[in-house]
């Protein structure tokens, strides 16, 4: 006898993907099973939820509520559709073992974040240590930066020093100035009117050598990159000795990523024996739930609305036969 369903039912129909209409005409077996699979998935979508809301505020940097309920809802939707995959599949081994994997591989990601956040002070202790670690190995690979360059301009200030000597060798075998000679004459007009020299006189100046000039500008040039090489040699040495400072400062302030807390939390795992069966007892606690709708399905005898439907199938499938082998006959005739 066909049952009337009520909004709530044909609802949970619509989140596992059953058919309300073939429901209602189901037995109670049928309602209980789909009440068991909606219970499973409302676990699961509480779980992920609260997993996704926190691993949006601690790891992606969204720091508003709406950005960090976006990414929850997003985890809800994929959980929501892998167990609906579960729940209309008809069976199977291969199905069967993709789904303990993949609940393993969920509950492992699972309780590794809900442990950070758990351990929270204790990963804290641990980050410390690890970002001594980094920073150990961070610093002399600056220092060894540093002194390249610092050596690298002590070869350039050298090489500059060594062509403003031989400058300075040929300033001193070149003359600052130079005498420029002049010559002039005197004109008059003698009886006839024509224009006739009467007189010759010699002017004798000093000016600079333009050699000597080259040489100088070149020289005071030189000396400004002294300048210049020498002031970036001396910021190089100060920075070498405020390295490890700058280096410790820049760790400190830097936000944890989740592959270094994850590192951390192993190394805790490591060291302490009760968190290592905390997170044991909370992994297989998140597999067991996982495997929930899996076991729920494939643990217990199929419900009625399960066998209409694999009735309904295999009813279609003999008529798609019969049909092919009518075909057949009357193609043969």
């Amino acid at each position: 006898m066909e049952q009337k369903l009520t909004k709530l039912q044909r609802l949970g129909c619509w989140l596992i993907g059953w058919n309300p209409e073939i429901l209602a005409n189901c037995r109670e077996s049928s309602f209980r099973s789909m009440k068991k699979y909606i219970a499973a998935m409302i676990i699961l979508a509480f779980i992920w939820g609260v997993i996704g809301f926190c691993f949006a505020e601690r790891y992606i940097g969204i720091e508003s509520w709406y950005g960090q309920s976006i990414v929850a809802a997003v985890f809800i939707i994929i959980i929501f559709c892998i167990e609906r995959f579960i729940i209309l599949n008809d069976g199977g081994k291969s199905v069967f073992v993709f789904r303990i994997v993949l609940a393993l591989l969920m509950s492992g990601l699972g309780s590794t974040i809900f442990d950070q956040l758990i351990f929270k002070r204790d990963v804290d202790v641990i980050m410390k240590e690890v970002r001594t670690e980094q920073i150990n190995i961070e610093v002399p690979k600056r220092m060894k930066i540093i002194d390249a360059e610092i050596k690298t301009t002590s070869m350039q200030l050298d090489s500059i020093g060594l062509s403003i000597s031989k400058i300075n060798e040929k300033i001193a075998r070149t003359p600052p100035t130079t005498n420029s000679t002049t010559i002039g004459s005197t004109t008059e007009r003698d009886s006839t009117g024509k224009m006739v020299v009467t007189g010759r006189n010699v002017t004798k100046t000093e000016i600079i050598n333009p050699v000597f000039e080259q040489f100088a500008k070149e020289r005071e040039m030189l000396s400004k990159e002294i300048d210049k090489l020498t002031e970036k040699k001396e910021k190089l040495f100060e920075k070498k000795l405020s390295i490890e400072k700058e280096v410790r400062n820049e760790f400190e302030n830097m936000e944890p990523g989740f592959l270094e807390e994850l590192k951390a939390l192993f190394i805790l795992l490591r060291r302490e024996n009760v968190a290592l069966i905390f997170y044991i007892a909370l992994f297989a606690f998140l597999t067991s739930i996982e495997l929930l709708v899996l076991l729920s399905k494939w643990g217990e005898k199929k419900c009625d609305y399960e066998l209409t439907i694999e009735s309904q199938r295999n009813i279609r499938e003999e008529k798609l036969r019969n049909s092919e082998k009518a075909i057949l006959r009357n193609d043969s005739k």
